[in-house]
């Protein structure tokens, strides 16, 4: 997708949040064999119920 691994990590710690562009986007979906309709709305770590 063109970016780095540190910046994979900050987007997965939720250091800040993830930006695409078109072309990060569709080679998202052909890593993750899916569509665009298939990938989430909002992208992001995974809270935890006393985060809610």
């Amino acid at each position: 997708m063109g970016v780095s691994t540190k910046t994979i990590s900050n987007w997965e710690r939720g250091a800040y949040p993830a930006t695409f562009n078109v072309p990060q986007i569709k080679a998202l979906c052909r890593e993750l064999q899916c569509s665009l309709e298939d990938l989430p709305d909002n992208f992001g770590p995974a809270r935890s119920p006393d985060q809610a």
